[in-house]
């Protein structure tokens, strides 16, 4: 019985004409666009993505990594040391390396610098580049990739900065906040919910994030869609903003309902359903999340960005 319901669903989906963004499709399909999107399971991935974006202008200049984490005292006597003898070659990543992982007070350096390495290691990653070896016992510097030992003090105690490049559909997405809606449908599916998709023009291929529907003669933009187990129809309204108001979700909920509405009228059942609103940033203290809960809505902010998986999970089993 449930699966023919989940048929009527998708079949009243595909009457209202899903169009798919061609641009985004491309993007979403992009090995290297899921990479970035899977940073956000993370602890500190929100905040490398962000610094990506805001600080590095969507990747433009490159990132920097180290083979090894260094506390903030012995950094900053590495940084006082090449100041000195101002060796500005070295002083300039370095300084940029200090800037990713202490200046921001939100950001926990040792997760933050774990988040590097799993971006380091990802395939949104398109050139890795070993800009400077740094003897850490006596602060002689190599240009060299392949040194094991200090030529002037023979310790293996080196430190690498390595310098990343971004692919190119990676900055995409990050630019337009695609990432976001990449890592939603990901949690989706990982937690047991499926998500709703249409064949793109990658044979084999569907895409399932940005979505346009016709809904009374005007296109619906949807940005993730799923069925749960028990039945529902999980509607996300996702977005890279800081903060959400009252106003900003009612000017969503008119949308989300009039899809949610068409499909109840196609099936001729009383489909249960949630709204989703998830962001990277906060919603306004004043709003009732009580309230909202009664109008069929669940608020996730970025505290919960990490764990979105286990927060489909949680809202299944209140289903």
């Amino acid at each position: 019985m449930l699966m023919g319901i989940k048929e009527e669903i998708i079949e009243a989906l595909e009457a209202l004409n899903p169009q798919i963004d061609r641009g985004k499709a491309l993007l979403e399909l992009d090995e290297s666009a899921s990479a970035i999107a899977r940073l956000l399971k993370e602890p500190m991935g929100l905040a490398l993505v962000e610094y990506i974006s805001k600080d590095l202008e969507y990747g433009k200049y490159p990132i920097y990594s180290m083979n090894k984490f260094l506390d903030k005292v012995e950094f900053n006597r590495m940084i006082e040391h090449y100041f000195h003898k101002d060796a500005q070659t070295i002083l300039n990543p370095l300084l940029i390396l200090y800037h990713q992982l202490w200046i921001n007070k939100n950001i926990e350096p040792k997760e933050f610098f774990k988040a590097l390495k799993n971006l380091e290691r990802s395939k949104a990653v398109t050139s890795i580049r070993v800009a400077a070896i740094i003897c850490l016992d006596c602060y002689s510097t190599f240009n060299k990739e392949d040194v094991s030992n200090c030529s002037n003090c023979g310790s293996n105690n080196l430190l690498e900065i390595i310098e990343l490049s971004i692919a190119e559909p990676a900055k995409s997405v990050l630019r337009y906040g695609q990432y976001l809606e990449i890592y939603v449908k990901e949690c989706m599916d990982k937690s047991g919910i499926e998500p709703i998709g249409w064949n793109s023009e990658q044979k084999g291929k569907k895409v399932y994030t940005s979505i346009k529907y016709q809904v009374g003669g005007e296109p619906v933009d949807i940005d993730v869609l799923g069925i749960s187990k028990p039945l529902a129809v999980l509607v996300c309204e996702v977005k890279t903003s800081g903060k959400i108001t009252m106003n900003d979700i009612r000017r969503v909920e008119d949308i989300l309902n009039r899809l949610v509405n068409k499909i109840k009228d196609h099936t001729g059942k009383e489909v249960e359903h949630l709204k989703l609103f998830i962001i990277t940033g906060e919603f306004d203290e004043n709003l009732s999340i009580n309230a909202l809960k009664r109008r069929n809505w669940e608020l996730i902010d970025r505290s919960k960005i990490a764990d979105l998986t286990g927060e489909f999970r949680r809202i299944q089993s209140e289903i």
